[in-house]
């Protein structure tokens, strides 16, 4: 006799459902998209005990007719397509017939179903038991629309009822998903009831020409006005689709990646394509380990997606997923670099075209820094019979000329010739058009024109330096009375950065070292940069692997001569910053690069002097973002008079 046998109905409806039916949320899931497939536009849910017990959805939708209730639990009936050709044009929520044949496998469900343009309605009752289905159909004569009531949710497979949570948790991912989809249907309003209590309620919204006001408004309804009011608009078009919504500024981050919402043509997805897209658009823009918060919509032609990839249909395939991943990348990129989101203080001011007249410079090592008295920065002295006196002050403007001040400290020229002097080299500002967004490799970054408001947000030729703290930030006042302060080493990183990113030839500059150093490090850190080495060694590093846990390095750039290389090799050798995928090539580049700047800036704990400050506040106004730096570390913050007056209760 053989082995191989058919299954029953019975099996094969448990197995269905265990793919469709995971948890309450998302039977909440199938039957709300159902509902929006039959032109609902009111949606009620209910829930008792996180929807353990009970999940009944509501709606206003057209309903059903005797013959389409009972097709409706049945496998693979469906509406929403005739034939194969469908499949490669979907626009329905639902498509593949099994969410209520599914659910009605592993639960007691009741269907009431009222049809437009007809007086009668029916109630269908269905109660699963021993592979058998027993259906009840009823006249019923209530408002137009269906009401599908779940109880007793895997109440016949009772392996599945015990890795449920407890209900406060499933009802979690209950409200989870039913922001989510009302998130995504701003025409329709949703009300939200748990243990006969409404906790949430939606009304619909108006309909507007700005997407960003009807967006606005859910989200307001969703999250809370106040929240939204800080984030900003992305909107970008373009043959592949069209992208639009909401994203936070750096500095208003998330500790998980739980409210990163993506929306493919009104469907809920966990794309990985996309989620990456996001990240890689606040690349620099936020601290390791920590998310952002973004509510992207992404609109595109059917045919271009597959939805038909996994049965909750939370996954897609994208024929070009490159594509609309820099897309999404840069879209985020730009709004985050115009720098509205910084403050109505800082942008309600403006500061003339900037004209430095010394190159960037580079601190050089510990070992070889020396100072002489009149470089030092000014700073206060007390005298018992006189009280405070200035000692030393650099000229109150840095936008003015040089003071006469000389250092004896080796100023270090950003400049492939170590050996050539440029007092009167000129650096235009930087834009992204030619720096990150070139490292992308898209073909958008042409297309972008991004703005250089950011450059004029800050009044660097009117700033009057007042001071340093802890040898690392930087304390200045405006005409105003406002002030200002910059962490040195966080501004001076960015400006590296964005230096490096619009030109790595300034990495041309090779420092071979006299005895190669030895640098040990874990199998995996090795493995990694082995993976980075091609990158590694177009920027003036490198190395050779010794042994299974070390590395010799006999060069670097001239500009890392002197650091930590332990450090900088360990950063440099980040696991997640290695990858054998093309697709990963700009980040690794930017990180690359990120990570070099900060080794090369100036550190917290070194005292500038007065010619070292003059060149960096020089070089200011050239920078098109330095809100963050690289690592998304906070660059400056303001306080006004009236902040500062708050302090002494004046």
């Amino acid at each position: 006799m053989g082995r191989i046998h058919l299954l029953d109905d019975a099996v094969i409806n448990k197995i269905a459902a265990g793919e469709v039916v995971e948890r309450p949320a998302s039977v909440v899931k199938e039957l709300v998209e159902n509902a929006i497939d039959a032109g609902a536009t009111k949606i009620r849910v209910s829930l008792e005990l996180g929807g353990t017990k009970a999940i009944v959805i509501t709606d206003n939708g057209m309903g059903m007719d005797h013959e389409d209730l009972l097709k409706s639990v049945t496998r693979h009936a469906t509406s929403k397509i005739q034939n194969e050709n469908d499949l490669f044009e979907i626009s329905s929520m639902g498509f593949r017939g099994e969410a209520l044949a599914s659910i009605s496998a592993v639960s007691k469900v009741t269907i009431s179903t009222h049809p437009k343009d007809s007086d009668e309605g029916y109630k269908l009752s269905i109660v699963s038991q021993n592979g058998v289905d027993k259906k009840d159909v009823l006249p019923w004569t209530g408002p137009t629309g269906t009401t599908v009531a779940v109880n007793e949710l895997f109440y016949n497979v009772p392996v599945r009822l015990k890795f449920l949570k407890a209900s406060s948790t499933e009802y979690s991912h209950c409200v989870e998903t039913y922001q989510a989809i009302a998130l995504a249907n701003p025409h329709c309003s949703f009300s939200l009831v748990h243990n006969e209590r409404e906790i949430w309620s939606y009304p619909a919204v108006e309909p507007s020409d700005s997407p960003e006001t009807v967006f606005r408004q859910r989200c307001g309804q969703v999250f809370g006005a106040s929240k939204v009011e800080e984030l900003i608009f992305v909107e970008e078009d373009s043959r592949y689709g069209k992208i639009k919504g909401l994203v936070s500024p750096p500095g208003l981050e998330k500790g998980s990646g739980k409210f990163i919402y993506t929306f493919l043509n009104g469907r809920l997805v966990k794309d990985t394509t996309l989620r990456y897209g996001i990240m890689r658009g606040y690349h620099s823009h936020l601290l390791k380990g920590r998310y952002p918060f973004a509510v992207l919509f992404i609109e595109m032609d059917p045919a271009l997606v597959d939805v038909n990839v996994h049965p909750a249909k939370t996954e897609v395939r994208l024929q070009y997923p490159k594509e609309i991943q820099n897309q999404i990348a840069l879209g985020i990129r730009e709004v985050i670099r115009k720098g509205a989101w910084a403050g109505e203080q800082v942008g309600a001011f403006t500061s003339q075209a900037p004209s430095p007249d010394a190159p960037a410079f580079i601190p050089p090592s510990s070992s070889s820094y020396r100072r002489s008295e009149t470089s030092s920065p000014a700073h206060m002295s007390y005298n018992t019979t006189s009280g405070f006196s200035a000692v030393s002050r650099p000229s109150s403007t840095f936008g003015q000329s040089a003071t006469s001040s000389t250092s004896s400290r080796t100023m270090t020229s950003f400049d492939r010739n170590p050996n050539a002097s440029h007092p009167e080299r000129q650096y235009g500002p930087i834009t992204d058009a030619h720096g990150i967004d070139q490292l992308l490799g898209d073909e958008f970054g042409s297309e972008q024109s991004h703005s250089q408001e950011d450059s004029k947000t800050i009044p660097w030729h009117d700033l009057e330096y007042i001071g340093a703290f802890a040898k690392c930030y930087l304390f200045f006042s405006t005409p105003d009375g406002r002030m200002l302060v910059l962490d040195q080493h966080a501004f001076h990183e960015r400006v590296l950065f964005e230096r490096l990113v619009n030109d790595e030839t300034l990495l041309n500059q090779v420092q071979k070292m006299l005895m190669p150093e030895e640098i040990v490090l874990t199998g995996e850190q090795i493995e990694s940069l082995i993976l980075q080495k091609p990158d590694l060694a177009k920027r003036g590093f490198s190395f050779e692997q010794i042994s299974d846990t070390s590395i010799e390095v006999s060069a670097l750039p001239a500009i890392l001569m002197g650091k930590n290389l332990d450090r900088l090799f360990s950063e440099l050798a980040e696991p997640e910053s290695a990858t054998e995928s093309t697709e990963s090539n700009a980040t690794m580049s930017r990180l690359i690069l990120a990570t070099i700047a900060c080794h090369a800036a100036v550190r917290a704990g070194e005292e500038l002097g007065t010619n070292e400050l003059r060149i960096l506040m020089n070089e200011a106004p050239t920078v098109d973002f330095y809100h963050v730096c690289p690592h998304g570390r906070r660059v400056f913050k303001w306080w006004n008079k009236r902040q500062i007056e708050s302090w002494f209760d004046r």
